[in-house]
């Protein structure tokens, strides 16, 4: 988990990340949109009832989302806001995998 300082926590932040960052599209259903800012990493993973009704596997995915981001930025001189969302694949997406293609798209 990243600490409190680095999560986005209201609406309206993670609105404004959405609305000016940029967008990617992933395999397997995974959206980034991310923003550049001074400061620090801050980071929401949101994962809909879509992907899969049952809660343990949404935060099973999160967990992992999470960690894989957790190393992928933790090497980055660049510093980001982002909102990772995994639309309706209801494909679980391995930390492996996770991994691989953040390091891709957060250049």
């Amino acid at each position: 988990m990243f600490a409190q300082k680095n999560r986005l926590h209201t609406a309206n932040k993670i609105r404004s990340v959405m609305r000016r960052g940029r967008f990617h599209r992933l395999d397997k259903g995974l959206q980034i949109q991310e923003m550049s800012v001074s400061g620090e990493n801050k980071v929401a993973v949101i994962v809909g009832k879509k992907f899969a009704q049952s809660a343990v596997r949404r935060n099973k995915q999160r967990r992992i989302l999470i960690a894989a981001l957790k190393t992928v930025l933790k090497d980055k001189q660049q510093k980001y806001n982002i909102v990772v969302t995994n639309k309706s694949s209801r494909e679980m997406v391995s930390y492996k995998e996770a991994k691989q293609l953040f390091q891709e798209k957060l250049r």
